[in-house]
């Protein structure tokens, strides 16, 4: 009987250094567990910082196209008119010189072609 009191008293011993063990690595794994938690939260945290700032960058460039967009379209619209009127000024000095001649068939968007006047493509 003593016998088996002792060997209940070092399973009870064996027991406790286990549970020991388990409740130390527990606590060792929850630890890393919050820290896992805790880095993944901050770097969510600066992602989504870093896209609010990539998505401000993005839309200041996207108004700057759309400035420029407009710029360029009004250029493009002042160079067609002072092309029409310097096309349209050669005219009228043309008249001063041939008054005689028809000038209707001038167009500044025709071009020639083997010596005729046709519209461009």
């Amino acid at each position: 009987m003593q016998n088996m009191r002792q060997e209940l008293d070092d399973a009870k011993f064996h027991m406790s250094d286990e549970v020991y063990e388990i409740s130390h690595d527990r606590d060792d794994f929850l630890e890393k567990l919050q820290r896992t938690v805790e880095d993944y939260a901050r770097h969510r945290e600066e992602r989504q910082v870093a896209n609010r700032g990539w998505e401000s960058t993005e839309s200041m460039l996207q108004n700057k196209v759309s400035t420029l967009d407009v710029a360029l379209e009004a250029a493009k619209d002042e160079v067609s008119r002072s092309f029409v009127d310097g096309f349209n000024g050669a005219i009228e000095q043309f008249k001063v010189l041939q008054p005689n001649v028809d000038t209707s068939p001038l167009d500044p968007f025709k071009s020639v072609v083997d010596g005729k006047i046709v519209d461009e493509e």
